[in-house]
């Protein structure tokens, strides 16, 4: 008997599936709301088959995780002086976390899991190789990484947002003018401002001789 919908499992013969297809359709459901049932569905298979392959969701989300790690580009210009590869490295994971939707949440959750502290570990190297001391390579990595996972959990496409709606009328003068010129700029830029900002007191910083760790 026919399948009566797309990607319900049919009585027949059920599809022969493998551990790839199960990837590849966890990848085109993404890491937001990935659950067996939904691979499952995709595949048109019961949740049987896809337990052949994974023990849980977990699994399924590790699986969908490092095959977005793979695509991270982490190989830098040489000629890059620090504060241009931190800048650009702070562009990547933005550009990256918005074609990877639900990526902040799962580097904040499993940021010890090998294939994220391997690639945590090649762009350490590339600052490192700027003459940077190792502490202060984590420590400017570090920050530019929690400044963009921050604006990519505050909305989908990690731009500034509010989580709550706010009556402009309930705002003080200081407060709506700030904010009405803020919301007129651009995102791309407004971001890539606060970001320039953030790496330029880092460089000085880090090597500055009253750091904590001097």
């Amino acid at each position: 008997m026919a399948a009566t919908g797309a990607g319900r499992p049919s009585r027949g013969r059920p599809p022969r599936i493998r551990l790839e297809d199960v990837v590849d359709a966890a990848c085109r459901l993404g890491l937001e709301g990935l659950t067996v049932v939904a691979v499952a569905n995709q595949l048109g298979v019961r949740d049987s088959a896809i337990y052949r392959y994974v023990d849980s969701r977990e699994e399924l989300l590790h699986l969908v995780a490092d095959r977005a790690l793979d695509d991270f580009d982490a190989d830098f210009d040489p000629t890059a002086d620090l504060e241009e590869l931190l800048v650009e490295f702070g562009q990547r994971i933005r550009h990256f976390l918005a074609k990877y939707q639900g990526m902040a949440d799962y580097c904040t959750r499993f940021g010890e899991r090998p294939p994220v502290r391997r690639l945590a570990e090649r762009v350490y190297e590339a600052v490192v190789d700027r003459e940077l001391h190792p502490v202060e390579a984590v420590v400017a990595v570090d920050a530019v990484s929690s400044y963009v996972f921050a604006h990519a959990q505050a909305s989908p496409i990690g731009i500034r947002a509010d989580p709550v709606p706010v009556d402009p009328a309930e705002l003080s003068p200081i407060h709506a003018e700030g904010r009405a010129v803020a919301d007129a700029l651009d995102p791309d830029e407004y971001f890539g401002w606060l970001l320039g900002v953030l790496v330029s007191g880092l460089v000085v910083g880090v090597r500055a001789d009253d750091a904590p760790w001097r």
